[in-house]
């Protein structure tokens, strides 16, 4: 039975015609011998088989099926993947002039954001490091009120004032000894305006201590006429509207640049006299002598007398203890109260000695112990 199948099967395609399109179907996975003949069809069309192209590309592959080369679409849906689409458009590229003419954006234009910020961060960390350099390792050390005196000069610096300085002429008040150069505290050339307004009225003076009227207020003024000008009240910390500010009887001038006494202290010396009674009775105001003013320091104060007159305050003193216009103008003392009294002595045309009754009990020289009474202290 088995061999008569086979047979059969052999006849079959034997009697198969040479007609392509009645050839079986080829397409099938394995031959099936039980299948049907195909039919045939109505005419056979050359056409229908692929052809060759007549110039084929050589870098691409030839495909004779009649669903033509997958490598190429027709379908839009189907794109080159390559190929952006439209809605992720190339932001590199100029936007077409028929596309509404926004702004172009450029991938560039993130670096140039961010050096911008680098540089900004760089500029203030620089700026941050010269500030704290100003502040911290630049600043001037604070001025504290010191006096320094020294043989030629005497330097004082002011914290209430940054007026520039100048050497002082110690000369002018006695050496670098006496009262009056120990009694000045500053060496300033302008006057404080902080002092200005303590001193002065809202009338010459403004709210930030600026002089209005300078003959009242000014540097160079004397307002209460005593000799000192405004900034010298100040360095010598002296009253410029009171010509005698310690109250002793001479004025602050006299006693600062002709007796070198102290012009804040009426009793220099701390004898318990104030100055002005110890000059009216030919007593030195800076010393604590038991006899009258040397020679030495009176001829001195005739020669600043000459140089710089005495001022009223000082003359009302010495006028009222009976000194003389000549006194007042070349002196500077009561002259008649320098001169020691002197004993009556024994005339030398007497040949007789004295007797032991006549013979006075002191001696008959002047001395200075006669006069070591000072005067009473006013």
């Amino acid at each position: 039975m088995q061999n008569d199948e086979l047979n059969q099967a052999n006849n079959q395609n034997t009697n198969q015609p040479n007609n392509p399109s009645l050839a079986p179907d080829y397409n099938q996975g394995y031959y099936n011998p039980d299948s049907q003949n195909l039919a045939a069809k109505d005419s056979y069309n050359p056409s229908m088989q692929p052809t060759m192209p007549a110039n084929p590309d050589p870098n691409q592959a030839y495909f004779p099926s009649p669903y033509g080369d997958y490598s190429q679409s027709n379908n839009a849906a189907y794109t080159d993947p390559n190929q952006a689409q439209a809605s992720y458009s190339d932001y590199t590229q100029t936007t077409p002039a028929d596309s509404g003419g926004t702004f172009e954006e450029k991938k560039s234009g993130n670096k140039f954001v961010l050096f911008g910020a680098i540089a900004a961060l760089v500029i203030l960390i620089i700026a941050a490091g010269v500030l704290i350099y100003l502040n911290f390792f630049n600043k001037p050390a604070p001025a504290e009120n010191t006096s320094t005196t020294s043989n030629s000069s005497t330097t004082n610096t002011n914290t209430d004032s940054a007026n520039s300085q100048t050497a002082i002429n110690n000369t002018l008040t006695g050496g670098t000894t006496t009262p009056a150069t120990k009694a000045r505290i500053y060496n300033e050339t302008k006057t404080p305006k902080n002092w200005s307004k303590q001193k002065f009225t809202s009338a010459v003076v403004d709210t930030d201590g600026n002089c209005i009227v300078a003959n009242v207020c000014g540097d160079s003024a004397d307002t209460d006429n005593d000799g000192l000008t405004t900034v010298e009240e100040y360095n010598f910390q002296t009253d410029p509207l009171n010509p005698d500010t310690d109250n002793d009887g001479i004025s602050d001038s006299d006693e600062t640049y002709v007796y070198y006494s102290d012009p804040v202290n009426p009793d220099t010396d701390i004898d318990t006299y104030k100055d002005g009674a110890e000059i009216a009775n030919c007593y030195d105001p800076i010393m604590k002598e038991v006899g009258k003013i040397s020679q030495t320091r009176l001829t001195d104060i005739a020669t600043k007398i000459g140089l710089k007159p005495l001022k009223e305050k000082t003359k009302q003193t010495l006028t009222t203890a009976t000194a003389t216009a000549i006194d007042l103008s070349s002196k500077g003392v009561v002259s008649a109260k320098c001169v020691l009294p002197v004993s009556p002595s024994v005339s030398s045309s007497t040949t007789t000695p004295p007797t032991s009754t006549n013979t006075p009990t002191t001696s008959t020289t002047p001395t200075n112990s006669a006069n070591t009474t000072k005067p009473s202290a006013n």
